[in-house]
């Protein structure tokens, strides 16, 4: 995040939550089109992690929150903020540094975490070469609790934030967010998937390495293994499709060989002269919001089509479904 860790910036000069995810953000949007992410955000980075799913939801396969703050939908990000505050005690930040930043948008609160907290409550199960690295790299932080950002009921939604798959990955013995505490917030997001990790301090990254990435792995081969049905799923159905089509209208199903729907389609059925109805299969997806008479229909169809065909077609065509498992035929009577 913005003045964190090697970031060049500092805590003064980060006006709100938002500039404060800025590097986040800017990663997510310039993945390549087509590419979608497996976000991990740690303790307070759960929050960056929420407005990066609701602002890229179709960018963002899942996110895993490693005892991190985890918002819901229909509530303001930092009520997490508030609930931990009101369940720990007056002296949790120990021998931490409490200030006030002069910033350009007013005084805020800001907190420089101390060498006690970080051996007690962060890094007591991870190495001392670990805990000495932290202490040399800490730099003062903000929670933007006053943020309207942090504010806002309505900036997490249905159809961006809650559509994102969420898994919580719970550090049983954690002793600065305590495991009541995270469970609590995976009651508040219905269908968040639980991994439980056990033996890790707050930092499960330095304490229990190869366990966690272990977990990371295991959540990943679910994804691939639920995407992998789902498209194997998707292409039963196209066959299927096309099965029927090809019992209702003449023709060969998937499973044979031999001549396509278009030579047989040409001969007029038994007891009728002049041309057969010539169906049109459209496995695209026809611009909903397009008008009939400006349909490319050659686009659509692959086929070069009489005018009267396209005519007859645009005043009867209907918009299939973007997976192909549902269609409609266009006709020239």
């Amino acid at each position: 995040m913005a003045a964190s860790g090697a970031h060049p910036a500092w805590m003064d000069e980060v006006p709100s939550f938002e500039d404060y995810s800025r590097p986040l953000l800017d990663a997510v949007a310039a993945a390549p089109a087509g590419d979608r992410l497996v976000l991990v955000g740690h303790s307070l980075g759960g929050l960056n992690l929420a407005l990066a799913m609701e602002r890229f939801p179709r960018k963002v396969a899942a996110a895993v929150f490693l005892a991190a703050c985890m918002a819901c939908v229909g509530r303001y990000m930092g009520v997490t903020i508030e609930e931990f505050s009101r369940r720990t005690t007056s002296g949790f930040f120990m021998d931490s540094k409490i200030m006030v930043l002069n910033t350009d948008q007013g005084p805020r609160p800001a907190v420089a975490l101390g060498p006690k907290l970080l051996a007690a409550k962060l890094y007591d199960r991870s190495s001392v070469e670990d805990l000495t690295l932290a202490m040399l790299l800490v730099r003062p932080g903000c929670q933007f609790v006053d943020d309207p950002m942090m504010r806002d009921e309505a900036l997490l939604i249905d159809a961006n934030y809650g559509s994102v798959k969420k898994v919580y990955v719970v550090l049983t013995d954690d002793v600065s967010t305590s495991e009541e505490m995270q469970c609590w917030m995976v009651d508040l997001s219905p269908g968040t998937e639980a991994e439980v990790l056990a033996g890790a301090d707050h930092m499960a990254m330095c304490s229990k390495p190869r366990e966690l990435c272990d977990a990371l792995l295991r959540i990943a081969n679910r994804l691939a293994d639920k995407h992998d049905a789902k498209i194997e799923e998707l292409a039963k159905k196209r066959v299927a499709a096309k099965d029927n089509y090809a019992k209702i209208h003449g023709g060969h199903g998937s499973g044979q060989s031999g001549p396509g729907l278009s030579h047989r389609l040409d001969r007029p059925p038994a007891g009728r002269t002049g041309p057969r109805r010539r169906p049109v299969l459209f496995w695209g997806t026809v611009p909903a919001l397009m008008k009939p008479e400006q349909t490319d229909w050659t686009e659509w169809t692959g086929q070069q089509l009489p005018a009267s065909m396209c005519a007859s077609a645009a005043a009867r065509w209907a918009t299939c479904m973007t997976d192909g498992t549902k269609w409609t035929t266009c006709v020239r009577n």
